[in-house]
């Protein structure tokens, strides 16, 4: 972003910002463009600064760690892909890419309002650090399954089950996560197996995010947060709670406390979002989103062109710079 708010780009694309949620965290994201770019570096150190204000650990010396099972914990996981991701964003601006608008898939939706200008940074800081520690209460409550049904099946099956599965993601089509107790996760996937339906309980997710099973992670983070300050987006974002358009004064507590328990609407947002945009980049520390988001087609039927931020076998300036020379070439 420039210092007035509005976006630095010098290019003719339009690029959407998808923020991807967990399913980006890996081991060592992030440690390579650290050492290879100065300005996701010093993003890094200026985000920990902020997140110093809330946690007793750091984020910075926890990135730099690399320890792969720390991130199973949200309380860790979340302010680490935050700050990855508002590292990204300044990288990105420091090569002349901004988005035209922004859209976040779970945890993303925190950078994603950040991207928008709707978040300062020691605003977001603040609500991503309440989210992360709120957290804790969904230790032992449940899980998360990845299932290859449509949507409408996904809502027989929560109908079916009483309250013990929920549509946690509307991920495309035919994709979608379902969050829920272990025992119903485990049923589900004995009955869908019989019918050769590809389904697969996220381990390393071990939590019913998105979902009314999180109903008590919404108490703690409302003792935390009893006001959000935000200001009017100078960059439209798009909401994957509502899937539309949303400006500043939405993005209250209320909102932020539906966010825990309400399906998230990546299919709605990014076909929204596809009726103006020319690319979807997923800014994150790997590609999770990209088999979902090349599902969608432009008004007039064109594909998008859909790209990755950093990926585990390019993590720093390579697939960084990659991305922005086909952002660039795109809009030629």
């Amino acid at each position: 972003m420039t210092e007035s708010g509005s976006p630095a780009t010098d290019v003719a694309a339009r690029v959407a910002y998808v923020f991807s949620g967990y399913g980006a965290l890996w081991e060592g994201m992030g440690v390579a463009l650290m050492h290879e770019d100065a300005t996701f570096r010093a993003a890094i150190h200026e985000v920990s600064g902020q997140f110093d204000n809330h946690m007793d650990w750091s984020v910075e010396e926890q990135l730099k760690s690399a320890r792969t099972g720390d991130y199973r914990n949200l309380t860790v996981g979340g302010p680490a892909i935050f700050a990855i991701q508002y590292g990204l964003i300044l990288a990105l601006a420091e090569r002349g890419i901004a988005p035209s608008v922004t859209v976040g898939v779970s945890f993303g939706e925190y950078a994603a309002a950040t991207a928008s200008g709707v978040l300062t940074l020691p605003e977001a800081c603040r609500l991503v650090a309440a989210s992360a520690l709120a957290l804790k209460a969904a230790n032992g409550i449940g899980g998360t399954a990845t299932a290859a049904i449509s949507e409408d099946r996904a809502h027989d099956i929560a109908a079916a089950s009483h309250g013990d599965i929920q549509i946690a993601v509307v991920m495309s089509e035919g994709g979608v996560l379902l969050a829920g107790t272990d025992s119903a996760l485990d049923d589900l996937g004995t009955e869908l197996a019989r019918e050769g339906v590809y389904y697969h309980i996220l381990e390393e997710f071990p939590y019913p995010y998105h979902s009314p099973l999180m109903a008590g992670v919404c108490t703690l983070f409302q003792q935390q947060m009893d006001h959000v300050r935000t200001a009017p987006a100078t960059v439209p974002m798009i909401s994957t709670v509502t899937g539309d358009y949303i400006d500043g004064p939405d993005l209250n507590v209320e909102y932020w406390t539906r966010h825990f328990v309400t399906t998230t609407l990546l299919r709605q947002a990014a076909h929204r979002a596809a009726r103006t945009e020319t690319i979807f980049l997923e800014v994150g520390p790997r590609p999770h989103l990209q088999t979902p988001l090349r599902t969608h087609r432009r008004p007039d039927g064109e594909r998008i062109l859909v790209l990755p931020t950093l990926t585990r076998h390019k993590p720093g300036t390579a697939a960084l710079d990659e991305a922005v020379d086909r952002i660039r070439a795109h809009g030629e």
